[in-house]
């Protein structure tokens, strides 16, 4: 048996359950195809208390933080958040993380919950030369994204704070249905929504059927997984691994490379140094039947270039799509073919984000 989040029960009702980094968590509700459209079109709540959340605080937190993510994190205003990247010495990709400062000397970071023991780790035996303290609180809070253009109507129905002051990559303490909350304007569905972290379990239940009241439909990782694809979102394990540097994911807007040292500077520095990216990441779209899977090679005029790391039909595009890495600098458009079970079948090199809500624009919501 896998772990479970607090809702289990309320989705063990209602929902076609699967596993995922351990956890028994909700794959579908109505269908994965009905829940990306949902999302697309009005307003859908995610379960997302499998992630990890992690408190930082002390006198030397934002130090911490500043040494072991690329990003300038000790620059963050209060209730402000940044996106950022864990790396190892030699600038591989540990961990991407979403960081907000919710207090003056405290910090949560909220990363992948296949990753969340080797955070804890992580945080605890680089950060040891620091007067700083790392809680886990994974286990002892609940997290929602609630995502899609309707989210701030519904949501604010039930919410103490005015939803429209909230900008992208900033959080409020606001009552959601009398609970207190950490809310904050991000998500990982290319839409625009919001992410509530609520410290204290009890009424979990409530919270979630009070939000379908107001008109959230409930959607499970699967719709999560296409919904991030069609945003050409980065996963752990999937386009980021410690053999990928922020430079190959063309994640390097993450990377301060102004700040004072950090885990892997160096490294990256003689990266660009000797050229910057040795592969590249990419959209892909079929041009004829077929969905580009995980695995998938990527041809170009018969020379295997590449390979598919993450594939899905896309609902909001009605196409097969896919992100890769290949070892060619290619434009878009340009004409390429994926091996589908031993066959080659024809695909173009696509711009990401595949799909651009006319709310936000190309690259306006990640990871998270």
């Amino acid at each position: 048996m896998g772990k479970r989040t607090p809702l289990y029960s309320a989705h063990a009702k209602a929902a076609h359950m699967g596993e995922f980094a351990g956890f028994e968590l909700p794959i579908w509700y109505e269908g994965i195809v009905q829940e990306v459209l949902n999302t697309r079109r009005d307003a859908s709540i995610f379960d997302v208390s499998h992630m990890g959340r992690f408190l930082i605080e002390g006198p030397e937190s934002a130090s911490l933080l500043d040494w072991v993510t690329t990003a300038r994190i000790s620059d963050l205003g209060l209730r402000q958040g940044k996106y950022s990247l864990l790396c190892n010495e030699w600038g591989g990709v540990l961990e991407d993380a979403i960081v907000f400062r919710v207090g003056e000397e405290s910090f949560i970071l909220v990363g992948n919950a296949s990753r969340r023991e080797f955070d804890l780790e992580w945080l605890i035996s680089r950060g040891s030369r620091f007067e700083a303290s790392v809680k886990d609180l994974s286990d002892s809070s609940l997290m929602l994204a609630l995502q899609g253009p309707k989210a701030q109507e519904r949501l604010q129905r039930v919410c103490s704070e005015d939803l429209s002051k909230i900008r992208r990559f900033r959080g409020e303490w606001a009552r959601i249905l009398g609970e207190e909350a950490f809310l904050t304007r991000t998500g990982y569905t290319g839409e625009d929504g919001f992410e509530a972290t609520f410290f204290c379990l009890e009424g979990a239940e409530r919270i979630w059927e009070g939000l379908l009241g107001v008109g959230f439909k409930p959607a499970g990782l699967g719709a999560r997984d296409v919904l991030r694809i069609e945003a050409g979102l980065p996963l752990y394990s999937k386009e980021l691994n410690e053999s990928v540097t922020p430079i190959d994911a063309g994640l390097f807007f993450a990377v301060s490379m102004e700040k004072g040292e950090f885990i892997g500077k160096g490294a990256l520095g003689e990266a660009l140094r000797e050229g910057g990216r040795r592969k590249f990441l990419v959209g892909i779209r079929m041009e004829e039947g077929g969905v580009p899977r995980e695995g998938y090679p990527l041809f170009l005029d018969g020379e295997r270039i590449g390979e598919v790391t993450s594939g899905t039909f896309s609902p909001s595009l009605g196409a097969g799509i896919g992100l890769g890495y290949i070892s060619k600098q290619l434009e878009p458009e340009r004409a390429v073919s994926v091996g589908v079970r031993g066959v080659l079948k024809a695909c173009r090199i696509a711009r990401i984000p595949f799909y651009k809500p006319k709310a936000l624009g190309a690259g306006a919501s990640t990871q998270q």
